[in-house]
């Protein structure tokens, strides 16, 4: 038994036509404005929260000056298993 596949074609007219092609341009404003506003938004919220690392490094860690000692921490990716945890450093420029 041989079987056929049966094709069902849609006759539009020109005015379907049309009104399909201005929903499609209609939309593509609005997704563009949509896309605009997440940015505006999305960049808004990393100033707010760049601000706030700002802050709180500020309250955590105090200004050095010069010739003041510091404690720099060596990170363990850079130190073998019997280097020193940190350094102690002097501040010769700011």
């Amino acid at each position: 038994m041989v079987m056929i596949p049966i094709l069902t074609i849609q006759i539009q007219t020109d005015s379907e036509i049309e009104s399909a092609i201005q929903a499609e341009q209609d939309a593509i404003p609005k997704k563009i404005e949509s896309f605009q506003t997440i940015r505006t938004k999305a960049k808004f919220n990393l100033q707010n929260q760049a601000e706030k690392m700002k802050t709180m490094s500020a309250d955590k860690y105090s200004n050095v000056g010069v010739r003041q000692n510091v404690r720099l921490r060596v990170p363990e990716i850079d130190r073998a298993k019997t280097d020193p945890n940190s350094i102690i450093a002097v501040v010769i420029d700011v």
